[in-house]
């Protein structure tokens, strides 16, 4: 009998959730390259300071320079002096101007971190639904052997978001040191080789909770979207599967659903997770500045949530929406499309050479 995720390997799960990262990367960086160019024109952010990066996949934190600055040539892009009235704008400026390739820059460093991160996080997720029992749960649902009320919902329909949120957990708090010490490695001007010194001065400062700082604002915001992705996406899916046969080509759900249920599910995450992704943008930022310029931060990530409701508004907690949920929208889709095409593949290669 065919069980999807049985026969597969690690490496291959490894192999299927690495190229979903380098992908949406490639895909949606863009998207925050432009983003970035417009909000430096708009509001110029001082030398020294920071601001926020995002693939798509995961946040990054960097610091603004000098664009004269030579030690730091690879950072000039959001710098470089353009004038643009709205996105469509800069985007045609941007590539007649600067060419093509410049919409993704910044890519290569983001790479480091993000796909570390999004392979720990996509590849313990799929293993800890297999390792649950989740999976042969689904089969056994589309093969109708559960009762009505099993079908419409379970016990079982709680291990998605219980595997997802574990994933994220474990992935955020693998990449949080090496995130904390790339902020401090561009605020010294040091190379890769001297991570060892970084490293023990971090520790003799702060002990190794310094490690990560930070590390607070980026659960409440991605624990919950995780919880509300997986919850609506595979729900969605084991639906689909009830009135299918258990043929190896069957059982997959078409391409066309996987975009519709993971685009479904990022919407509603994205919902969800917002105002604590504003709280989060801006205490990352607060502690980049603290981390370089060696400053105190705010303490609790609710304290700033209400502090900046009665500060700027209810509204506020909803600033910049509409390009957060349109980027979240298609890397999501993007690589969970990828991630289950190369794992259908891997699956099918497995079962016909087993």
């Amino acid at each position: 009998m065919f069980k999807e995720n049985e026969n597969i390997k690690i490496w291959q799960r490894l192999v299927s959730s690495s190229t979903g990262a380098i992908v949406t990367s490639i895909i949606v960086t863009p998207l925050d390259v432009i983003k970035i160019r417009m909000q430096a024109q708009s509001k110029p952010i001082s030398s020294g300071d920071c601001f926020i990066y995002c693939n798509g996949l995961m946040d990054h934190l960097c610091q603004y320079v000098n664009g004269n600055n030579k030690q730091f040539s690879n950072a000039q892009w959001y710098k470089k002096p353009l004038k643009f009235t709205n996105t469509f704008d800069a985007l045609q400026k941007v590539v007649k101007t600067e060419g093509v390739l410049s919409l993704w820059s910044g890519l290569s460093p983001t790479l480091i971190l993000a796909v570390p991160q999004v392979v720990i996080y996509y590849t313990l997720n799929d293993w800890l639904k297999y390792a649950t029992g989740y999976e042969n749960y689904k089969l056994a649902t589309s093969q109708h052997s559960l009762s009505v009320d099993h079908i419409n919902f379970n016990q079982k329909d709680l291990l998605p978001p219980l595997c997802g949120t574990i994933a994220r957990f474990v992935a955020q708090t693998t990449i949080a040191p090496l995130e904390l010490l790339r902020t401090k490695m561009q605020s010294k001007k040091l190379s890769y080789f001297e991570i060892k010194n970084i490293t023990s001065s971090a520790i003799q400062q702060g002990g190794f909770s310094v490690l990560w700082r930070g590390l607070g604002p980026t659960m409440w915001r991605d624990l919950p979207y995780s919880i509300a992705l997986w919850s609506i996406y595979d729900y969605l899916k084991r639906r689909h599967l009830i009135n299918r046969d258990c043929c190896i080509e069957e059982y997959f759900v078409p391409y066309n659903l996987i975009i519709l249920y993971s685009a479904c599910g990022a919407v509603v995450a994205g919902i969800i997770s917002h105002p604590f992704d504003v709280t989060k943008t801006h205490r990352q930022i607060e502690l980049g500045n603290a981390i370089l310029h060696n400053t105190k931060i705010t303490s609790s990530t609710w304290k700033y949530l209400r502090t900046l409701r009665k500060t700027n508004g209810f509204s506020s907690l909803f600033s910049g929406f509409n390009p957060r949920i349109l980027r979240v929208v298609i890397a999501t889709t993007t690589m969970i499309t990828i991630f289950e095409t190369i794992k259908k593949a891997f699956i099918k290669f497995n079962t016909e050479n087993h």
